[in-house]
């Protein structure tokens, strides 16, 4: 089997476009960053849902798991503030005055364009509690060798399932650059498949060290699809995700030339 049909053997990727979708999010959002590795303080008032100012302007994706029904991972996408371009995304907010100083990241018409991929988790605890499902059978155990390495390829589908949900989510709301603000880990192991994400300043620290990224969508896929046409294939869903643009478009070269410190 390919990446395609062992992720659909065990998994489905939903857009969480309804309330009660959302719900879910927040509730899995509290499971992973209030209780397994709390990030947050869990507040009474919260009624295990985590949430903030940026949901309202967000759309949210979750993987659940067929045989037992869990939402084990979770995604959002932020999206330009309708009121207000200009209004800044999280990792402008939390690089501070280590964010790099280039007008690009000031202009309307690139602002429009712009996401910011946020809220990336899989909750191990649920994760766990789909590996005693009776739906890995015997025959495909067998093929796949050792449990260690059943585990080990569970968890990078959750991943690509994750990213291919956000080039879901990115193509639905044109979408053409993602900012992100990588663990150095998960930075890492996406450069390994060939997700390259240009880091675009020094690391900034929140919940941990992140490494702030700004990519052409495109540009990403583009390489994805020379590097690993199987991995492509499952995140685009075979089809290329991007309507033809209506707007200026940035090159990378745009986007080079690496920061000094924001000047205000």
């Amino acid at each position: 089997m390919n990446i395609t049909d062992y992720f659909n053997h065990d998994f489905e990727i939903i857009s969480a476009d309804t309330d009660a979708l959302l719900e879910e999010v927040l509730r899995l959002r509290y499971q992973v960053y209030c209780v397994e590795k709390p990030l947050a303080d869990p507040k009474p008032e919260a009624n295990a849902k985590e949430c903030d100012i940026y949901d309202c302007r967000s759309v949210h994706s979750l993987i659940r798991h067929k045989a037992t029904n869990l939402f084990v991972a979770s995604v959002r996408l932020i999206l330009p503030d309708p009121t207000d371009v200009q209004k800044k995304f999280p990792m402008e907010i939390f690089s501070g005055e280590q964010f790099y100083d280039k007008d690009i990241a000031k202009e309307a018409s690139f602002r429009t364009l712009l996401g910011e991929i946020s809220r990336f988790l899989v909750s191990k605890e649920r994760e766990q509690l789909t590996r005693m499902s009776p739906s890995l059978t015997m025959t495909r155990n067998s093929a796949l060798g050792p449990s260690h390495k059943r585990d080990g390829l569970r968890c990078y589908l959750l991943v690509f399932g994750l990213m291919s949900a956000i080039v879901r989510m990115t193509s639905s709301n044109n979408i053409l650059y993602w900012y992100a603000g990588l663990d150095p880990v998960l930075h890492r192991l996406l450069k390994s498949f060939g997700l390259i994400f240009p880091q675009i300043g020094p690391a900034f620290e929140y919940h941990g060290k992140r490494l702030p990224c700004l990519a052409p969508t495109n540009k990403i896929l583009s390489e994805i699809r020379s590097y690993r046409p199987d991995l492509w294939n499952f995140l685009t869903k075979d089809r290329p995700p991007y309507q033809k643009e209506q707007h200026q478009a940035y090159s990378l070269d745009d986007l080079e030339n690496l920061p000094g410190p924001i000047r205000r």
